[in-house]
């Protein structure tokens, strides 16, 4: 299932990318992890939720990507960017899922943008092919080297592993980290980074 957001929850699309990259204007106008094109799907999120303690304490907030430097986004003005979520379990449906771009900072949760498009958790798949998000942006932030770019949700009032939503990633590999790197916030441990993990994840210009 796929969904081009808004803020009802959004309408289903079929559009399929299948390149890696577009040339075009001197520079790529789209990207997509390798993971994202060849439909990789060995990993059922359980290292990577975003979910909520049983005692209230908000235990993740952010599945992103991190630019690397001088890698294939790194001075990229993205306007539009797609993954594919899925939800564990019955996590609430109190808030919703944002698209976002952060800024360097490895131990805040400084914004740069947030999405115009947002979803809510009931329109998310638990079962495969799962949910593609389209979140739209200005296109006016360029990407910097260790910018991030990924959802944020706010819990919603899922408990544990049982009630979570998360970003579909392959595990284990390290053929898009060349352009990215897999990165979580957790509210203890700020940005933590999972080298090994890549998410499923297309951009454009």
């Amino acid at each position: 299932m796929k969904i081009h957001g808004t803020a009802k929850g959004g309408a289903v699309g079929k559009k399929d990318f299948g390149v890696a990259f577009s040339s075009g204007g001197g520079g790529i106008t789209e990207y997509e992890t390798t993971t994202y094109t060849n439909n990789d799907a060995n990993d059922d999120g359980s290292n990577h939720k975003i979910y909520t303690l049983s005692n209230g304490t908000v235990a993740r907030l952010v599945n992103a990507s991190q630019i690397i430097s001088g890698g294939a986004l790194d001075g990229f003005k993205m306007k539009q960017m797609k993954v594919l979520c899925q939800k564990l379990g019955s996590p609430s449906n109190g808030n919703l899922v944002y698209g976002r771009i952060w800024d360097t900072d490895s131990l805040s949760m400084d914004v740069l943008e947030t999405s115009s498009d947002t979803f809510n958790v009931d329109a998310i798949s638990t079962s495969a092919p799962y949910t593609e998000l389209t979140f739209n942006f200005t296109g006016d932030i360029t990407l910097n080297a260790d910018y991030k770019i990924g959802i944020y949700w706010a819990g919603g009032g899922g408990t544990g592993n049982g009630t979570s939503i998360v970003l579909r990633a392959y595990y284990s590999r390290d053929t898009d980290n060349d352009d990215v790197i897999f990165n979580e916030f957790n509210p203890g441990e700020k940005w933590v980074q999972a080298t090994t993990t890549n998410l499923w994840q297309w951009v454009s210009v």
